[in-house]
């Protein structure tokens, strides 16, 4: 199975976008991404990391044959 990522081609059309669907000006957009992005400082252990790289594993869904 194969799905599109679907994307921006430029940080601009992002900021346009994101500031549209937020109803703000692309500069109150710019200053909402830089403050969320600052918000989101993540540091994973080498053994999140691990599990993350791990290849899926498909899953029995329950309730199901």
């Amino acid at each position: 199975m194969t799905a599109p990522i679907i994307g921006s081609t430029s940080l601009k059309n992002l900021e346009e976008l994101v500031g549209t669907l937020l109803g703000i000006e692309t500069r109150s957009c710019r200053i909402l991404m830089v403050l969320s992005i600052a918000a989101v400082h993540i540091h994973l252990t080498e053994e999140e990391i691990k599990h993350l790289e791990e290849p899926y594993q498909p899953q029995a869904v329950i309730g199901h044959a």
